[in-house]
C-alpha cells in the first residue's frame, strides 16, 4: 500500500508520464464496463516513472523516522 504517494507523484511530475484521455466507462450491475461515451473524461496511464513515486515515499518515511526518534 503506497497511500497517497502515487497520486502525489502524478501531480508533481505530470510531464514524466504517458497517458490518454478517454471517457470514463459506466459499470453495470453485473460489474462489467460499458463505454457509452457519456461520462466525464479520465486519464488512463500507459507508463509511469515509479522511481519518482518511490523516492517520494522513502523521503517521507525518513522524515517521519527523524521526527519520531
Amino acid at each position: 500500500m503506497l497511500g497517497d504517494n502515487p497520486a502525489i507523484g502524478l501531480i508533481l511530475y505530470e510531464h514524466r508520464f504517458l497517458y490518454d484521455w478517454i471517457q470514463a466507462p459506466s459499470v453495470t450491475e453485473d460489474m462489467h464496463y460499458v463505454h457509452t461515451g457519456l461520462n466525464r473524461p479520465i486519464r488512463v496511464y500507459k507508463a509511469i516513472d515509479s522511481r519518482l513515486i518511490l523516492e517520494y515515499l522513502v523521503s517521507r518515511l525518513k522524515l517521519f523516522a527523524r521526527l519520531h526518534s
